[in-house]
């Protein structure tokens, strides 16, 4: 009797502890967070770690200085010709519906954003974590980004199949010819960390992958 007992004590302790963890991470996920993106003149790389409240181009980048263009390459485009996609916040307002392609920000995508050159601001986005934390891959170049994920390379890219090569551009950086950062994972593992110049992926952050397949790639969210 108090063996049978004891493993229902046992049992409710851990439905409990499972529910407050539930919810936790629910609280956080449905919750509203802002976070701050830098944006430096010229082109910068970048991704959106949550979902805009409102992620129409023209709302997320209302209030952003200096900016002029925002690129999106669809590598889930069969037409190679239409993968690129462009908000031109130089046209005409009158133009935007008729000329733009690029109509949404969204997570788990990078984005090639253009500020002016006599601008620096900071971007603040509010939204939510999105509970699905998958980022679909394809076969060749993919413009990637990550919610809350924060992690070496090495530890990130350990899932991926046929994966070769990892870039970010660091606008922050002064001198323009060391601004690309890369992970060449097809050198020998020997010099990862010594000839390899991307070290961590993290949030705002966009990235260009390489991969040798269609794949699912999968972040945890930290």
């Amino acid at each position: 009797m108090d063996r049978k007992l004891g493993l229902c004590i046992f049992l409710i302790g851990l439905l409990v502890v499972f529910l407050f963890v539930e919810v936790e991470t629910r609280s956080v996920l449905d919750s509203d967070i802002t976070m701050d993106i830098p944006l430096w003149p010229g082109w910068n790389l970048i991704s959106f770690p949550l979902l805009p409240t409102n992620n129409s181009v023209q709302k997320v980048f209302s209030n952003v200085t200096g900016f002029s263009y925002l690129y999106y390459y669809n590598a889930a485009e069969p037409d190679v010709l239409k993968r690129w996609k462009i908000w031109d916040n130089t046209l005409p307002p009158e133009l935007w519906d008729t000329c733009n392609t690029l109509w949404y920000v969204e997570p788990n995508r990078a984005y090639w954003l253009w500020i002016d050159y006599e601008y620096t601001s900071i971007l603040s986005v509010t939204g939510t974590v999105l509970p699905d934390n998958s980022v679909p891959l394809y076969a060749g170049y993919n413009f990637v980004g990550f919610q809350m994920y924060n992690d070496t390379v090495q530890n990130a890219v350990n899932q991926l199949i046929e994966f070769r090569y990892l870039y970010w551009y660091d606008a922050s950086e002064s001198n323009a010819l060391s601004r690309w950062k890369i992970w060449d994972n097809t050198i020998s593992p020997e010099y990862y960390e010594t000839d390899n110049t991307l070290k961590r992926i993290e949030p705002t952050r966009g990235y260009w992958l390489w991969v040798g397949s269609n794949q699912t790639w999968y972040e945890e969210l930290t």
